[in-house]
């Protein structure tokens, strides 16, 4: 195994594959996401923050970023987390995650 001599995110390789692998899921995952859409009320707050707002928000905002703002791929990625952040969905997700966690701790004090 090479010795690493940069951070990963500096390493050129890592962004090709990674502009790769988004472009190449992209038609999948939006059919996947037109589809689950309708299904939306029936899925879990958690599916629903990870799919639409955090697998097809950050695709569909790279993807934008590449092709109509023309950003290299380390730009584009920084969009799409952007995007992904903003999103409601992935806002309602990591919500009802913090309350999950606060409920827990709670009743951990109740019980002791």
């Amino acid at each position: 195994m090479p010795a690493l001599i940069m951070e990963w995110s500096e390493d050129p390789e890592v962004w090709a594959l990674t502009d790769g692998l988004i472009f190449d899921v992209w038609p999948s995952l939006e059919q996947l996401c037109e589809k689950m859409y309708g299904y939306r009320d029936q899925m879990p707050v958690q599916a629903q923050g990870i799919l639409f707002g955090g697998f097809g928000q950050f695709t569909i905002a790279y993807i934008a970023a590449r092709q109509r703002d023309d950003l290299d791929p380390v730009q584009a990625f920084s969009k799409g987390m952007e995007a992904v952040s903003h999103n409601p969905f992935f806002q309602r997700m990591m919500q009802s995650q913090m309350h999950q966690l606060v409920d827990a701790h709670v009743n951990n004090l109740e019980a002791v």
